[in-house]
């Protein structure tokens, strides 16, 4: 029973990293608040004055993203020293690389409707 809840707790951090990773490993110029700016510009044809007023709004959530990520990333950290106390070595590696598929087979951005900016 103690395997089961501790083994929930795993799943339920995996599912939050699987969501910030899927915006921390985006890459492009979609995913910095300048791309961002300049495609809300070209398909909704904002004036130099709305780009002006959104522009901070745009960088804020970008830093607030990052942030929560590192806040996640900490939090995974500390959960896999935690668990790892309780685990033998050989499950301890069965453990990781289990994570690793899954991460691996995770759905990534646009495969599978993973949250992140509409934009």
């Amino acid at each position: 029973m103690k395997f089961k809840n501790v083994w929930i707790a795993l799943c339920s951090v995996i599912a939050m990293l699987v969501v910030a990773g899927g915006v921390a490993q985006a890459q492009g110029p979609m995913f910095t608040p300048e791309g961002n700016i300049n495609k809300m510009k070209q398909e909704l044809n904002l004036t130099d004055e709305q780009v002006k007023q959104i522009t901070p709004i745009i960088q804020s959530e970008m830093q607030k993203r990052k942030e929560l990520m590192d806040q996640m990333r900490n939090l995974h950290q500390d959960t896999e020293t935690k668990i790892g106390k309780f685990l033998t070595p050989e499950q301890m590696t069965q453990w990781k690389t289990l994570r690793e598929q899954r991460m691996k087979n995770r759905p990534r951005r646009g495969e599978g409707g993973m949250p992140g900016s509409a934009w």
